[in-house]
């Protein structure tokens, strides 16, 4: 998948697993990325009311094909 094109209107990003922060579970692509392409995605999470290490994992969806997972570490103070 690394290779093609991501088209906004047929990729999402997704929680996968982990801690429940986020306030959507999935997202679109605000815009389509060219092959070697850069892209920031942004999921709107909510703090947590207890300190903690928190791990929450994400992941690009074409269809129904999962790749590129990506884990976060949240640390709140």
């Amino acid at each position: 998948m690394g290779a093609n094109a991501w088209d906004a209107n047929s990729v999402d990003y997704h929680f996968f697993g982990g801690d429940k922060l986020h306030k959507s579970s999935i997202y679109d692509l605000p815009d389509s990325v060219p092959t070697g392409g850069q892209i920031d995605i942004i999921a709107n999470m909510k703090t947590p009311k207890q300190e903690g290490t928190y791990q929450t994992t994400w992941a690009i969806r074409v269809g129904k094909e999962d790749f590129c997972k990506l884990n976060l570490t949240i640390e709140v103070r």
